[in-house]
């Protein structure tokens, strides 16, 4: 079954997606949720080493962790190096903590869609920064300043400074798909006012019909209304008719997070079960830590929604002209490789008759013809 998924998304992108690919590394330098410095990292050439401030509040991690006061402005320090002898010309860029589709707290996205209840974006503080030349094993001192808002906020704003080579030319292109290694550093800022924060606060804003992993899925919009980083967050949910309590799909997820003021859509897998148009029911259970949630949210599911779903299966199961092209090359490569074993045995075998008729005649068998030829 696993392979199969695989197939098909290997499939999906090929037909499906755009004609570009990019192939990204990323070496994250703070896990406001945990996590280590690696202050190098093979690959990159370049390395970035957080400076510290007095006002830093937690000294155990290395990533900025700051307390702030309303409308002063704070600078980041940071040293990069060029491990090369080659010139770097480094790029970075302020970004802003979100939750992905897989329930994980995510910096690196360059432009996300931002949830409504995020005022304070973390890139709109920071004063854009010029690109970083460094010559042959330079190293520089950068400042990056960050304007804190003049209204007082609770809990922690969230962010990340991403630092990438500009982009260059390791690019590859084979056919019409274009492939880009791109690997960059992510340091971490969490900015806050009182080391206090708000309990969190969670919200089922909707569920609708649509796609994960290439198969069809509900999926439920669940909202983290206040500034708190939300760890360790573990969901269960069911779906059943409306009018009924019999459980028609069940689903639990463990170990997700969320950053201060974000959603992501929490997807139900449609698994084996055949739905059909009416109304159903959503049930979900959510805890972190003390917190806990729940919530049951009635939908509608019409034939459109059932039709998108039996479009995505039909393109799945379609013809898998990938899959017969990868078999014919396997099966062509297998049997080239079983005839000319073949020719060669033959080979061998031939060499070896005519070496046989060319050994010269034992000295005792050449006595014995001598005398029997005298005889007669």
């Amino acid at each position: 079954m696993k392979n199969k998924i695989q197939w098909k998304k290997f499939l999906f992108s090929l037909r499906y997606q755009k004609k570009r690919c990019i192939l990204i590394s990323g070496f994250l330098l703070g896990f406001l949720l945990g996590g280590s410095l690696s202050a190098t990292a093979q690959g990159v050439g370049f390395t970035v080493d957080v400076q510290l401030p007095e006002n830093q509040l937690d000294h155990t991690v290395s990533y900025f962790d700051l307390h702030v006061e309303p409308g002063v402005e704070q600078v980041l320090e940071v040293v990069i190096s060029n491990q090369t002898k080659e010139t770097k010309r480094i790029v970075i860029e302020p970004t802003v903590a979100t939750t992905n589709e897989n329930g994980v707290i995510d910096y690196s996205q360059a432009s996300p869609v931002l949830d409504h209840t995020l005022k304070n974006p973390f890139p709109s503080l920071v004063k854009r920064q010029p690109t970083i030349t460094l010559k042959e094993k330079e190293q520089k001192l950068v400042r990056i300043p960050v304007m804190i808002p003049e209204e007082p906020f609770e809990g922690s704003l969230l962010g990340g400074l991403k630092f990438s080579q500009e982009k260059e030319v390791d690019q590859k292109r084979t056919g019409k798909i274009q492939i880009s290694n791109e690997f960059f550093y992510i340091v971490g800022v969490r900015l806050r006012e009182t080391k206090e924060e708000p309990a969190p606060v969670l919200q089922l804003k909707d569920v609708r019909t649509g796609q994960r992993n290439y198969e069809g899925a509900f999926l439920a919009k669940v909202q983290n209304t206040t500034p708190t980083i939300v760890k360790e967050l573990s969901i269960e949910s069911t779906i059943t008719k409306a009018s009924s309590s019999k459980v028609l799909l069940k689903d639990k997820q463990e170990h997700l997070s969320m950053a201060p003021l974000s959603s992501f859509d929490y997807a139900i897998p449609l698994q084996e079960y055949r739905f059909s148009p009416g109304e159903y029911s959503l049930s979900m259970k959510a805890k972190a830590g003390e917190e806990s949630w729940s919530f049951t949210k009635v939908f509608v599911l019409n034939q459109e929604d059932i039709d998108q779903w039996n479009d995505l299966a039909n393109m799945e199961s379609g013809p898998s002209y990938g899959l017969w092209a990868v078999l014919s090359l396997l099966v062509v490569l297998v049997s080239g490789g079983v005839g000319w074993g073949i020719y060669r045995k033959r080979v061998r075998k031939k060499r070896g008759r005519e070496l046989k008729k060319r050994q010269p005649v034992k000295k005792e068998e050449s006595k014995g013809l001598k005398e029997k030829n005298e005889r007669k």
